[in-house]
């Protein structure tokens, strides 16, 4: 790119005579030999009227030999008109302007990179190639604008001097040369990094090792320019031998980058052979594989090309190219409106409500739609009237620590230094540092404060915003439409399930004299209210839950009024009814409609109205409810359906010839297909669950306003009687009794639901094969339900450890063959047909190192230990230990090993003692094997058997594998046993 440019300059200013032929293509010229090398020989300048009119320049203003004429005797006549700057803005940008990560880089200047550039590459001895590597600095952009050239395998001794090595443009390298006594080798080996001075002048050595596994030197670097949220950067260039010992090598850089992340937590640690990180070389280094890697903190920071190798090696070079984006310019400056819940504000608020007559509006509304208009609308309107409201601005790399007495300290620095009076400017900077110090201390006791008191929400928000992590508000943006038409095609398409009309059939439960009999009091609307979220968003009616939560008390009486009346008429108000759909994009690049999730907003007090009903619902259905469905049942969670499928599993393969066939259902917008008329028929088969109750619950889902918001676009309003929108309190709990009948009748066939996600298991002897009638039953019963079955996603998997086990056939689902997995992740345990757990606890390891960050960061703002602790608890521990009954047990060695070093790094981090996820796994078990006693309807109560003495407690079954004795089971057994 660069010769050619440099090639067509000259040819336009170098030269006299001009030789052109036609080549066969029209649309091309073709120079002849003599004419090229007159032109690169030649000094004469070549007359603008002598360049073919084909490739000629038409300027403005004149033609282009008068302008040069003009330039070259010194006329300005020819110039245009304004500043330089206006001049650049009305330059018409020319076609075919070369774009890219390359050129974006040459424009932005090398003190304004975001992230340092880098060269890497694999020497194979630097002495006889330094004049090859001089030349490509001076000669090649990209060597001579790269940040670092790290390289590997320099072969360099202790008596080669560091000056022989010296490059302009960037001086003497930082060098680690083989140690022959340490290592053993005497030939080979060594690293080395080159600092280009332009762009960092202050580099320190932190850790130099030279090993029989690793060679390795790492430097912290301190450029002239780097973004507010990148502090420092760490730089490591590794080797490591192929014979070496990589786990070895492994653990010692895994060290290191906990040493480097504990001095700077906000520090970037580009090169790391660890598999956590990000790695960034994509292209082929050696014979068409990746041998040259690099990895760092930041997803996405960095985009390889390959360039030609130094000398006869015969690994190529690779330029990193920095693509990260700044957390300026990746956010915009926001200016919201907000209210200001003032306690003066409240308790005038409370005045005005507490003083209003709220029989009037009883009196005045003849209907149940016209008292709640009315009542919302007025209570909004004193909101309005009596809260205030301020308009602030939101920057995106704005810490939150900085307070408005800390950007008037900087404001006087600022003053201070224009006007160039030293001692003030002294005075102004030593009164920053105060600031600073201050506002972090005052944030720090916040955050402290917000976990001492338990609430792990706003203290969870506070660490975020200390980090500097703000969440994302991504815009649904669709290229080839605009937002008004998305929002009306995407309202059309959450109600493609409401194809047919089921409005005859359920006029009967409208007509329905009977009320419903659930009683609503005060006291339990007064503490609904009272745990509103208060940062939940508002539906259609406007009511916010901060307005809900401050004044329960003196909205729980009409309120009350208005729920009982609801529940007597056995119709919900059509205001509450209403509900917006925000689309959430499913993936990062959204494509088609079926990419965006409908999330519906619906209103706050409503939800509470449905907490109430759900909480009488469940004590109707409790005692029919199906003991394999798992959600929202007392004393009963993830932990427990996944026990108990694993107990099945486990508990199977002890016997002789057995093997296991799992098949996760899932289904396509379950909450949506829901059909209101098969829900009422199924309840009307429940005894405990009144008419009144049923008429309410057919009501409530159908003739449901809904609209879509893109952005700041609304739809227009549609009608939905199919489904549960996506974010009501009873959604859950109606799937889980629309499904209640869902049941295998076949012997060792067990369908195991935790709302919609469902798993059939086939527990299979040596002559079955497939899942048999469990499945065909398990589909027609969709069918009837209305619901449909996504084959692409649901998935099959085979347990079998049989020696020589036969090849099974696949599963079909009408006719589309269902994908065969060796792992799966289900309720959030990812299970392997090996039932090992390794890509569990690889996926538990990597979430946990994330945390870490958050835990180093806390560390470096010098909180007391029992707070760091607290945290580690509520977000590293919690991450380790969920679900860990199920399958920590079953882990090998090397995985616990691996779990607990990672519990290693958070006890040098906090600098005290945590406890040992052996005995958290005791202990948890032991806990929820007595929850399991205290619960006789639990699929697993029968597990546990007592023996005639009845202190201890026997095995279920006779163990023959450790896979068994290692499982929750027979574990909970003995630990009850010792107790």
């Amino acid at each position: 790119m660069d010769l050619v440019s440099v090639f067509f300059l000259n040819l336009v200013a170098l030269g006299s005579a001009i030789s052109v032929q036609q080549s066969n293509r029209p649309d091309r010229l073709r120079y002849s030999r003599d004419f090229l090398i007159h032109c690169s020989n030649s000094g004469a300048v070549i007359s603008p009227d002598g360049i073919p009119p084909e490739i000629r320049r038409n300027w403005a203003g004149g033609s282009r030999s008068d302008r040069l004429a003009s330039v070259a005797a010194g006329h300005a006549a020819f110039r245009r008109p304004g500043s330089p700057r206006q001049r650049t803005a009305a330059r018409v940008r020319r076609r075919g302007r070369r774009g890219g990560v390359r050129q974006r880089l040459r424009r932005l200047g090398l003190r304004r990179l975001p992230l340092p550039s880098i060269i890497l590459g694999n020497a194979q001895s630097l002495r006889n190639k330094v004049d090859e590597l001089q030349a490509n600095v001076k000669h090649i952009s990209e060597y001579r604008d790269a940040c670092v050239i790290a390289l590997t395998e320099t072969w360099l001794k202790d008596y080669d001097p560091t000056q022989d090595f010296d490059i302009d443009g960037f001086g003497q390298p930082y060098r680690l040369d083989r140690d022959a006594q340490i290592t053993g080798k005497s030939l080979g080996g060594g690293v080395c990094l080159y600092v280009n001075p332009r762009w960092c002048k202050s580099v320190k050595i932190r850790e130099s090792i030279c090993s029989p596994h690793i060679e390795l030197l790492s430097v912290s670097l301190r450029p002239f320019y780097l973004p507010r949220e990148i502090p420092q950067v760490f730089l490591t260039v590794v080797y490591i031998h192929p014979r070496a010992d990589t786990a070895e090598a492994a653990s010692t850089i895994a060290k290191l980058v906990h040493q480097l992340q504990n001095k700077c937590p906000d520090g970037s640690v580009l090169k790391q052979h660890l598999g956590h990180l990000h790695q960034y070389v994509k292209c082929p280094t050696r014979h068409g594989k990746i041998l040259d890697l690099c990895y760092g903190t930041i997803k996405g920071a960095y985009k390889s090309f390959p360039l030609a190798p130094l000398g006869s090696s015969d690994h190529s070079c690779v330029l990193l190219a920095p693509v990260y984006q700044p957390a300026l310019k990746k956010g915009k400056v926001e200016r919201k409106e907000v209210a200001l819940w003032t306690e003066s504000a409240i308790r005038e608020l409370n005045g005005c409500l507490h003083n209003t007559n709220w029989d009037v509006f009883k009196d005045s509304c003849t209907n149940l739609d016209e008292l709640t208009d009315t009542v919302v609308n007025y209570i909004t309107f004193c909101e309005e009237m009596i809260i205030p409201r301020k308009t602030i601005t939101l920057y995106p790399n704005n810490k939150p620590w900085v307070s408005k007495s800390l950007k008037n300290s900087i404001n006087k620095k600022k003053i201070a230094y224009y006007q160039g009076d030293i001692s003030e400017q002294k005075e102004a900077q030593k009164l920053v540092k105060r600031e600073i110090k201050l506002a972090k201390m005052q944030y720090k006791d916040k955050v402290q404060d917000e976990f001492r008191m338990g609430n792990s929400r706003s203290a969870w928000r506070g660490i975020k915003s200390m980090m500097g992590i703000q969440d994302k508000k991504k815009r649904v943006s669709n290229s080839d439409k605009s937002d008004s038409t998305l929002a009306e095609e995407l309202n059309q398409f959450y109600l493609r399930f409401d194809s047919i009309d089921f409005s005859g059939e359920l006029s009967k439960f409208r007509e329905v004299p009977v009320s419903s009999g659930i009683q609503i009091d005060e006291i339990s609307v007064w503490s609904n209210f009272g745990k509103t979220n208060p940062r939940k968003s508002y539906g259609p009616d406007g009511i916010s839950g901060r307005l809900l939560k401050c004044c329960a008390p003196f909205l729980s009486e009409i309120f009350t009024y208005i729920f009982q009346w609801s529940l007597s008429l056995n119709k919900v108000p059509t205001l509450w009814k209403e509900s917006t759909i925000v689309p959430v994009a499913k993936v990062p690049s959204p494509k088609t409609l079926n990419d965006y999730r409908p999330v519906a907003l619906t209103s706050v007090v409503m939800k509470s109205f449905e907490r109430i009903v759900k909480k009488s619902l469940l004590a109707m259905t409790q005692t029919v409810i199906d003991p394999l469905q798992f959600a929202y049942q007392p004393r009963k969670g993830v932990e427990d359906a996944v026990a108990t499928l694993l107990n099945l599993i486990v508990r199977h393969l002890e016997g002789r010839k057995t093997h296991i066939r799992l098949c996760f259902a899932d289904f396509s917008s379950a909450f949506n297909c829901m059909q209101p008329l098969v829900l009422a028929h199924r309840l009307s088969e429940i005894p405990s669950v009144d008419l009144g109750t049923i008429c309410w619950l057919v009501d409530f889902l159908t003739t449901r306003p809904q609209r879509t918001r893109v952005n700041e676009t609304l739809s227009g309003t549609l009608l939905c009687s199919t489904g549960s929108p996506q974010g009501c309190v009873l959604s859950p709990l109606l799937f889980m009794l629309y499904t209640n009948d869902c049941k295998s009748t076949f012997e060792s066939r067990h369908i195991i639901k935790f709302a919609d996600d469902s798993v059939i298991v086939s527990l299979l002897q040596d002559h079955e094969a497939g899942h048999g009638p469990v499945l065909d039953h398990f589909v027609r019963w969709c069918d009837d339900s209305y619901l449909q079955l996504n084959v692409s996603k649901t998935k099959d998997m085979k347990i079998d450890f049989r020696k020589n086990p036969p090849v099974t056939a696949q599963t079909f689902v009408k006719g589309t063959a269902v994908d065969t997995v060796n792992h799966y992740k289900y309720l959030g345990t990812i299970l392997d047909d090996k039932l090992s757990f390794e890509s569990n606890s690889d996926a538990i390891c990597r979430k946990v190192n994330q945390r870490l960050f958050y835990l180093r960061k806390l560390r470096s703002f010098n909180v007391d230990k029992k707070f760091l602790k607290l945290f580690y608890s509520s977000f590293i521990e919690s991450i380790l230990t969920f679900a860990m009954i199920c399958w920590f047990g079953n882990l090998s060695i090397s995985n616990k090993n691996k779990m607990k070093n990672v519990v290693k790094l958070c006890q040098k981090t906090i600098g005290i003692n945590l406890n040992d996820l052996d005995n958290v796994y005791q202990v948890r078990a032991i806990q929820r094997a007595r929850a399991i006693l205290a619960n006789p309807l639990h699929p697993l109560h029968a597990e546990f058997r007592l023996l005639p003495s009845k202190r201890r407690y026997t095995f279920p079954c006779q163990a023959k594998s450790n896979r068994y004795l290692k499982s929750f089971v027979p574990s909970a057994v003995r630990f009850l046993n010792t107790l």
